[in-house]
């Protein structure tokens, strides 16, 4: 594109590729299993329990490791925000449907960065289809 979306600098590439990578390990492995939870006649208080602290250990190492700027990984869009937003989305609509707290904001940098992520444009856009989406199901 016309922006890329991998910084030519290898440290700061590092950092979006390891933004990219987090939720993978340390979100989505415990939170696929509660969407399978939603209907009321399936949940297990337990296991969501355990799904959501797992989810906010997760949220915490992308936390740590988030760039400090409007975006994931400074000042400039990345592919760290194509993979983060989308699952930030998904963990606050999980919460929201299982009426958990609100996980992310206990992370102070990176409730900071959902905040300015949703006031984005494009990424207003991702998260109103993605809702859209959800609603359907």
């Amino acid at each position: 594109p016309a922006v890329p979306l991998l910084p030519a600098d290898p440290e700061a590439r590092a950092l979006v590729r390891r933004l990219m990578i987090v939720p993978d390990l340390h979100v989505r492995p415990h939170a696929a299993p509660l969407f399978g939870m939603l209907a009321p006649d399936r949940r297990d208080p337990e296991r969501i329990a355990q799904g959501f602290e797992a989810i906010h250990k997760g949220l915490g190492v992308i936390d740590r490791f988030l760039g400090g700027g409007a975006w994931a990984s400074g000042d400039a869009a990345s592919l760290a925000d194509c993979v983060l937003v989308p699952m930030l989305n998904a963990v606050t609509l999980l919460g929201d449907r299982l009426r958990r707290r609100d996980e992310v904001a206990d992370h102070p940098r990176l409730a900071a960065y959902w905040q300015a992520a949703r006031e984005e444009p494009v990424h207003a856009r991702v998260i109103a289809e993605q809702l859209a989406q959800a609603s359907r199901l």
